[in-house]
């Protein structure tokens, strides 16, 4: 399978565009709050960014993002932010 990466404004945009809802609407069941969802999808966006040159997805983004995004969950929870409902396991 190819190696999916970003490789400019435009694919990261398209990226954005095509999973944000989904993974701000995922982050809002878990976690009970809009402000603190839109955070963590923000920042999970803006790491991919950041790291865009580093970052080698091998299956899918939606595995990806999903995935990364109920790890900032789980961390957001562990560092007494949130209560957690239960996460759907992988």
């Amino acid at each position: 399978m190819p190696e999916l990466k970003i490789q400019s404004k435009e694919a990261f945009t398209e990226l954005f565009d095509q999973f944000w809802e989904d993974l701000y609407n995922y982050a809002v069941k878990y976690t009970q709050q809009p402000e603190l969802a839109q955070d963590l999808v923000q920042d999970l966006f803006a790491h991919i960014w950041i790291k865009r040159n580093k970052i080698t997805v091998q299956d899918s983004w939606n595995k990806y993002l999903f995935s990364a995004l109920k790890n900032r969950i789980i961390d957001a929870h562990r560092s007494n932010k949130i209560t957690l409902l239960p996460l759907p396991e992988d």
